[in-house]
């Protein structure tokens, strides 16, 4: 850097960290046997995914399995769902899969334009998925028969959200959706500055989503108008959990290793917890916080933000905690879903994949290059072009400006079966 400042007259605080790249990390997995897929509990069993290709059914008690059925490509972070006798998981080989909670025979299968990677939400009747294709599919959830399918301008790499008569997601075209459940026409869109993606649905209170997006940024957005509530900064490297509400607060992690504590009517910070790596998705079980980071620590903190006791593996923990009877169980990249102890942290069993390959899902921060401050100067310079009038005289406000990375929005596909 030395050299730097006599070459260029530039000193340390002349650079920056800045996201060049779209975010791929996790939809070129390698096999293995690592586990990514959060564990969910149905009449008593637990279900989870694996990038073996294996959706696994397991007694919580004992952690033996029940049964095994291989898919036909990897499960990433895409987490089980279930409506009557069927578990639901999709793969990166681009299918949705249901298959038969008691003896795991598939029973239908739908196949999309490419990679699926998250979990589907089901009511009574549908069940409502992404695809990295960038389209939020309905299908009949009794035989797997699509009803409609609506389009976005990138890939979807969130659940769904469903609440009432409306789905809410997000996109890689950085907005966050609210459609109507029946027709998929748009009630609204709210612009975020970058990709949002998370393994686990967002959560509604009252009136309120909160949603995290890469742009590094936590949102409380009205749900009946898409209006902005308010907006929290957190660290850089960008988000990629969703936020969880309990009792007044927002617990969310990000990918610089911190864990915020919010207030959730005003968004300002209560208190922070830092752990050095990736956190991802955290969760309150039993009046507590649970969550694991990418260095294999697996975290139990006071609703005050306080280290109750923390667990190693050796592997990364992108998984949501599960709490069952005083136990919490998680997945790690080390090719094992773990039981613990909930109050005192100690291992009760671990239940080993068919291989102890940990699987390879990229570079944490490879979207993430040093550049110089003075070109984001210059930039800026330039905002000025970005913006449109609009009828009333007035700038248009910063998420309907024009993005040089957008692609065109097709709202919706009716699709006619």
């Amino acid at each position: 850097m030395d050299l730097l400042s006599k070459e260029f007259d530039l000193e340390l605080e002349d650079f920056e960290m800045r996201k060049t790249k779209t975010f791929v990390r996790g939809w070129n997995a390698t096999p293995g046997g690592s586990v990514a897929s959060s564990p969910k509990v149905s009449d008593g069993i637990l279900y989870f995914g694996s990038f073996d290709e294996n959706v696994y059914a397991v007694d919580p008690e004992t952690g033996k399995e029940v049964w095994r059925t291989r898919l036909g490509g990897i499960i990433i972070f895409c987490n089980p769902a279930f409506w009557k006798n069927y578990v639901i998981m999709g793969s990166l080989d681009h299918n949705l899969y249901a298959l038969d909670k008691g003896t795991g025979k598939i029973a239908w299968v739908f196949e999309t334009g490419d990679k699926i990677g998250m979990q589907g939400n089901v009511d009574e009747k549908c069940i409502y998925f992404g695809s990295k294709d960038g389209f939020i599919y309905a299908l009949d959830v009794s035989n797997g028969k699509e009803r409609w399918r609506f389009r976005t301008g990138g890939p979807i790499a969130t659940p769904v959200t469903i609440l009432g008569n409306r789905l809410f997601f997000g996109s890689y075209d950085n907005y966050i959706y609210c459609i109507e459940k029946g027709s998929a026409e748009v009630v609204w869109r709210f612009r975020t500055g970058d990709e949002i993606l998370t393994d686990n649905p967002y959560q509604i209170h009252g009136k309120t989503i909160y949603v995290a997006s890469f742009d590094s940024n936590i949102y409380a957005v009205n749900i009946e108008t898409g209006k902005e509530v308010w907006r929290f900064k957190t660290g850089k490297y960008g988000n990629s959990g969703a936020p969880f509400f309990h009792e007044g607060r927002i617990y969310s992690g990000c990918r610089d290793g911190t864990v915020y504590c919010l207030d959730a009517e005003t968004g300002k910070e209560v208190w922070r917890f830092e752990t050095g790596s990736i956190v991802v998705q955290v969760a309150v079980r039993n009046q507590k916080l649970y969550f694991g980071n990418e260095e294999g620590d697996f975290y139990c903190l006071s609703l005050e933000g306080k280290e109750v006791w923390r667990f190693r593996a050796s592997g990364g923990n992108y998984t949501e905690p599960l709490y069952v009877e005083g136990k919490i169980y998680f997945g790690s990249m080390d090719c094992h879903l773990y039981c613990v102890d909930s109050e005192t942290g100690k291992e009760v069993w671990r239940f080993q994949t068919s291989s102890l390959v940990k699987s390879d899902i990229g570079k944490p921060y490879d979207m993430f290059e040093v550049v110089i401050k003075k070109e984001r100067a210059e930039e800026e310079r330039g905002e000025d072009d970005k913006y449109e009038i609009n009828v009333s005289g007035g700038l248009m406000d910063e998420y309907d400006s024009k993005n040089e990375y957008q692609v065109k929005v097709e709202y919706h596909q009716k699709m006619n079966y």
